[in-house]
This record gives C-alpha cells, structure tokens and sequence, in this order.
C-alpha cells in the first residue's frame, strides 16, 4: 500500500490521534472517578433503606399476629348489656367501675357506654339520655356533683 503522505504529514496526524486519544482517556478517568463515587453513595442509600425495610417488614409481621389474635377481651360484666338494654342501667354499670373521685361527665359515660356495650346497641348513646341518668343517680345520692352544669359546660360528678 502506497501513501503520498510525507513523513512529516504522518507524524502530525499521529500526534493529533495521540493527543485525542490522552483526552478520551482522561475523560474515562473523570468519569469512572464520578460513577465510582456514584456507586458509593448508592450502595449507603441501599444499605440504609434495605435496614429501613427489614424493621418495617418485622414490625408489620408482629402487628399483622397481633391484629389476627382477635379483640382484647372485654371484662366479664361488659359481656351481656342485659334483656332490655337501657342506657341508665348501662350508665350506672360505667359509673360503678370508675375510681372514686375521679370526676366524670356524661360525654365520658357516653364514649365508655359506646366502647364496652356498642356492639349490642342498635344506635350508639345519647348523651343527654346519660345526663339525665348521671342527674337522677346524684339525686338518689348515688353520686356525687362536683361542678354544675352550665349551657356550655356539662356538669360534672364524682362517686362518693
């Protein structure tokens, strides 16, 4: 094979090639450099969130038996809300196992009468049903009024 090139011309497009190729290879190094610190960041993030992944994964598994175990059983009293359910009986059972002297309204007998006899009731509790059983209570002397109720305050009880 044949050239007209010169000697000249030959080693001036070999320093050209030469000196293209050192600035590929310098741009590889830059960016194996960058995809290897890449490559760190990524391997901490997936260790990370791998770590994050494995509790969450324990924790479910440990609420998933605990959900599948059923409903904490209730007290044995709270069992049966009685033939006829009336919310004064179910009031006075509430009001039997608060502590004494610790003080209570209606809005609180209602959510307990909601929370230990719901399942049994067509519609949930009326609170003014339940005040006026807490009244009646306190009037037999069952109970004890530590505050008066007011129009915008409900009134407030205590066992004695």
């Amino acid at each position: 094979m044949k050239s007209n090139l010169s000697v000249g011309e030959v080693l001036i497009r070999l320093e050209a090639q030469i000196a293209a190729l050192r600035e590929r290879e310098a741009l590889h190094a830059q960016q194996e450099t960058f995809h290897r610190e890449q490559r760190t960041q990524c391997a901490a993030e997936l260790a990370r969130i791998t770590a994050y992944h494995e509790a969450f994964q324990t924790a479910s598994d440990a609420a998933v038996q605990i959900a599948a175990q059923g409903k904490p059983q209730s007290r044995p009293e709270d069992q049966d809300a009685g033939a006829k359910v009336m919310v004064s009986r179910l009031a006075a059972r509430v009001v039997e196992t608060a502590d004494s002297g610790v003080r209570f309204g209606a809005a609180w007998v209602t959510q307990e009468i909601d929370r230990r006899f719901g399942h049994q009731l067509r519609h949930r509790a009326n609170p003014r049903l339940v005040a006026i059983a807490l009244r009646r209570m306190s009037e037999r002397g069952l109970l004890m009024q530590v505050r008066k109720g007011r129009p915008h305050w409900e009134a407030q009880y205590s066992r004695r």
